[in-house]
């Protein structure tokens, strides 16, 4: 083996990974997907409305609505009132998917599940404290190897010291089969790993039903 071989299999190996945020998944979908840099960088440039014209596949033009509305409830965009909470769907849903609606979202069905959400006791005694999308890390070392997980947190909340304490993630699947609860509960659970939190709650918004996962 020549000298740049032997330098070259003893540096260090960096691997960037990024739990799955994809609604209506299974066990054998990967929880994990590794990341390209390329996908790093236009992940961090993209600015809020930048998700809403990306063009979607399925359900999802309801999941990316309802998670918007989401986040600007609680950054305080927008006021949790039903009024301005059916103004901001509407306007959200002609953003994603046009003046016409092709996508058939209903902003009374969205701003009426963010509503409810808001009102559940676990999240109205979570709320004053909590951040939306919050931006996690995670870093393991094996042997030469280096793996990176990075992810964000659809909200995330913190302990009078500063630790992370709630990881929060909303899904707005119809009925999701036990098979995608599963999934989902994998899911939470990278996001209790990489921030130390213990308690992860899953809010299925158009239910109202809040599973809890624990560390």
């Amino acid at each position: 083996m020549s000298e740049a071989d032997a330098i070259a299999a003893a540096a260090p190996v960096l691997r960037w990974c990024a739990p799955s945020r994809a609604e209506g998944g299974s066990p054998a979908a990967a929880t994990m997907q590794e990341e390209t840099a390329e996908a790093r960088i236009d992940a961090a440039e993209q600015s809020p409305g930048d998700d809403l014209q990306a063009a979607v596949r399925g359900g999802r033009e309801r999941g990316l609505v309802m998670h918007k509305l989401f986040e600007e409830v609680l950054t305080g965009e927008t006021r949790d009132a039903s009024a301005d909470l059916q103004a901001r769907a509407a306007g959200l849903i002609a953003q994603l998917c046009g003046p016409s609606n092709p996508c058939a979202l209903s902003a009374d069905d969205i701003a009426g599940c963010v509503g409810r959400t808001m009102r559940l006791p676990e999240i109205a005694r979570l709320r004053p404290g909590l951040e939306p999308e919050y931006n996690v890390y995670g870093a393991l070392v094996a042997g030469n190897e280096e793996v990176v997980t990075t992810g964000i947190a659809d909200a995330i909340s913190f302990s009078s010291d500063g630790r992370p304490e709630v990881v929060i993630d909303w899904k707005s699947d119809v009925a999701p089969t036990e098979a995608t609860l599963l999934h989902y509960r994998a899911q939470v659970g990278n996001y209790l790993a990489m921030t130390g939190a213990k308690r992860g709650l899953i809010v299925l918004a158009t239910s109202g039903k809040v599973i809890a996962v624990s560390a």
